[in-house]
């Protein structure tokens, strides 16, 4: 799954999203941002897809991932990762090459030397310890 959204995020037009995104984000390379998604006080570095609804604050979101409609993401950092609807990550922890499932929530409270990598079902809750 992780290989096939890297190669439909490589199919995104070469554009920026400008209504959304707050004046303190940086946003690099293609990202599709969908209606209603907030950046604020973060960054996106593409191909990268944030769903409709979604919120991304002081978090970062690198390439190859795809966020779905209504996250929300709160002092988080994920890359080449799916994300799916209505799902929560709250905290530093990086997360890399992940598949979360629907409704979940991630929370850490410190950031670990080194990445997790999780597969995650619907409705689940996680807190990570370093």
């Amino acid at each position: 799954m992780l290989t096939a959204n890297r190669h439909v995020l490589a199919l995104l037009p070469d554009s920026l999203p400008v209504e959304g995104v707050d004046a303190s984000s940086t946003v690099t390379g293609p990202v599709r941002l969908g209606r209603g998604a907030r950046i604020i006080r973060s960054s996106v570095s593409g191909p990268a897809s944030i769903g409709p609804g979604t919120l991304v604050e002081d978090s970062a979101v690198g390439p190859g991932t795809s966020l779905g409609r209504n996250c929300s993401l709160l002092g988080a950092d994920v890359a080449d990762s799916v994300v799916l609807d209505g799902t929560r990550l709250a905290g530093p922890a990086p997360l890399r090459g992940c598949l979360i499932g629907a409704d979940s929530t991630i929370r850490s409270r410190s950031a670990p030397a080194d990445a997790h990598r999780l597969v995650v079902g619907d409705h689940a809750r996680i807190d990570l310890s370093a």
